[in-house]
Formats: C-alpha cells, structure tokens, sequence
C-alpha cells in the first residue's frame, strides 16, 4: 500500500522529534534544583564553577542592577557575584566587598554557621562598572541598595536566617547595610570597620601619639 506524503512526512520527523524531546529532557534532568531556580530570577546571568571544598555547588553571577535606585529610567548596569551553595535550608552569609571582588573565598563565617555565601562585589569595581560611570550614584544609598535588591531575589531560595559581613571597607559597607536596611538581616558581623569622620581623622594621629 503506497504511503500518502502526510504519512512519509511523520515517519520521516517522528525520530527527529523523539531524538529532539529526549535531547530536552536529558539537559532538564542534568541541571540541579538550584540552577533551575536561577534561570527564574529576573535579572540574573549566571555561569557554573568550580567552588571550594564543602559547598554542593558554585556560580559566578551578573545581577541587573539600576543606576539609581530612585530614578530607574537612568539606566542599568549588572553586578558581579558570587554564590556558593550548601542548602536551600542553611542560613545565608551575605558578603559586602568594599571594592572589587576579582576571586570567589571560602569566609571563616561561612564555615562556623555551615551557611551558603553570597559575595557582592561593589558597584564602580572590578566587574560591576556601568558604561556611563556617574560617580554621584557612588554612595552608602545606592551600594547598601544594590545589597537589598540582592537579598530581596534570594530571599526566594533561601529564607532561613541572614547575616552580613565583610572585611576593612567591606565590613564598613556591612554596618551601612544594616543601618539602611535593618529588617533584611539578623546581624552584621564586620572583620574590621574602619570609618573615618573626615578626609584626614585627626583620631588616627591622635592614637599614633599616644602609643609612640
């Protein structure tokens, strides 16, 4: 019995598509639970990688982060971070850099509360530059906004307790955090929080003086 061009054309297509849909389902079953939610933040680029010893997984991510948190129409610029995962039930470490954040570390913090860690390279460093560089959005409001707006999309994959921290300027950039947004987190733990009062603080001559 002669076949009709209808019946050959599904014979033909019919292993391409099955060969297709089994492609689709094996790329499916092979990314993990947590990346899958990464694909559904809005905003996000993310790219796999190698983490260090004791997280299930690592990810270098790009963040779409506004210019101006209070006029949005002034454009965007992505910010680096990175994210290393345990559990979706741990609690979070969020890291504030103070500058640029070039390699992914392994916190003390992060060890002592078993958390997931999440390191935010700070805006107009490293990665995270915007194109139309406009130092009058480089302030403790937009840094400690950019912090929020981060917490506020893994919230959704992690709503166990929040800690902050950071080290020298990174740890000043933890207490403004938490000054701006005190809701967001359980606590701020700086390593080191050297804030100067002016441009040359006289109290640092001072303690010089007095210790000889």
């Amino acid at each position: 019995m002669a076949l009709s061009p209808l019946a050959i054309k599904i014979k033909i297509n019919g292993p391409i598509l099955l060969f297709s849909w089994l492609i689709s389902c094996s790329m499916l079953l092979s990314q993990s639970e947590l990346e899958q939610a990464l694909f559904d933040l809005e905003g996000v680029r993310f790219e796999k990688m190698e983490g260090p010893y004791g997280y299930e997984e690592a990810y270098k991510l790009f963040v779409k982060q506004p210019l101006d948190h209070q006029n949005r129409e002034n454009g965007y610029f992505y910010q680096k971070v990175y994210l290393l995962h345990r559990s979706f039930e741990a609690p979070a470490l969020l890291l504030t850099e103070g500058y640029a954040g070039p390699n992914v570390r392994n916190y003390e913090l992060s060890y002592f509360m078993g958390a997931n860690q999440i390191q935010v390279e700070h805006r107009f460093y490293g990665e995270s530059i915007p194109d139309d560089s406009n130092y009058d959005v480089l302030n403790l409001e937009q840094a400690t906004a950019d912090l929020h707006n981060i917490y506020e999309l893994f919230k959704k994959l992690y709503d166990g307790p929040w800690v902050s921290s950071g080290i020298s300027k990174g740890g000043m950039t933890s207490l403004f955090y938490k000054y701006f947004y005190p809701d967001d987190i359980a606590a701020s733990v700086p390593y080191v929080a050297p804030i100067n009062l002016e441009y040359k603080d006289k109290r640092i001559y001072e303690f010089l003086n007095s210790v000889g």
